[in-house]
C-alpha cells in the first residue's frame, strides 16, 4: 500500500504483510496435513470434510493415481522361449521427450486398437507375478489379428500382457498382421 506520500510502503508494512502472508500459509498447511492423519486421529468431522470435497472433485484421486481396473497393457515381441524385449515404453521415457513427443501417445493408442480386435478365445487369465509362468501356460497357436494403422509399428509375433502391478491379469500370443 502506498503511503500518504504517494511513494513506496514503509517496512512496517510490508513486515505487516508478509506476516499475514506465513500465517495464512501456516494454517493452510497444518490443516491439509490433518488429511494425513490416521481417521482416529482426527476425529469424525474428518470424513464430513472428505465428504464436501466430491462436490469439487467428484472423480477422487484415484482417477489421477491408482491403476486401471483391467491392469496396464503392455506389448512384448514374442519368441520361441517366450515374451522378448518390449515393445512399449513409459510416456515419459527420453525416447518421447519425457512426454512431449506426441509419437508415445499413438503408440499407445495402435496397442490399445490392435489389442481390442484381440478375440477373447485368445486372452488367457493367469495371476501369477510373471509374463514366463503365464506364457508356458498358453496355447502354441497365434491367432491372426489386423493392425490397420497408416504406419504400423506392432507386426509380427506379439505377445500382449495386462498387468496390475506385478501381477499378468491376462496374456495373449497373436500374430499381428500389418498393411
Amino acid at each position: 500500500m502506498p503511503t500518504e506520500r504517494g511513494g513506496a510502503p514503509d517496512r512496517r508494512e510490508v513486515k505487516t504483510g508478509l506476516a499475514v502472508t506465513a500465517g495464512l500459509l501456516a494454517v493452510a498447511f497444518v490443516l491439509s496435513l490433518v488429511n494425513l492423519l490416521p481417521a482416529g486421529l482426527a476425529g469424525g468431522w474428518q470424513r464430513s470434510q472428505a465428504d464436501g470435497y466430491t462436490a469439487f472433485w467428484p472423480q477422487g484421486w484415484s482417477f489421477f493415481a491408482a491403476p486401471p481396473r483391467d491392469g496396464v497393457l503392455v506389448a512384448y515381441r514374442a519368441t520361441p522361449s517366450g515374451p522378448g524385449p518390449s515393445l512399449t515404453l513409459p510416456l515419459g521415457s527420453a525416447t518421447y521427450a519425457g512426454g512431449l513427443d506426441r509419437a508415445g501417445y499413438t503408440r499407445l493408442l495402435e496397442l490399445q486398437l490392435v489389442a481390442a480386435r484381440i478375440p477373447a478365445s485368445a486372452w488367457h487369465a493367469c495371476g501369477a507375478a510373471g509374463q514366463d509362468a503365464c506364457a508356458a501356460a498358453t496355447p502354441a497357436g497365434r491367432p491372426p489379428v489386423r493392425n490397420d494403422v497408416r504406419t504400423p509399428s506392432l507386426c509380427g509375433p506379439v505377445v500382449f500382457v495386462a498387468r496390475r502391478a506385478a501381477t499378468v491379469l491376462r496374456l495373449a500370443t497373436v500374430e499381428v498382421v500389418c498393411g
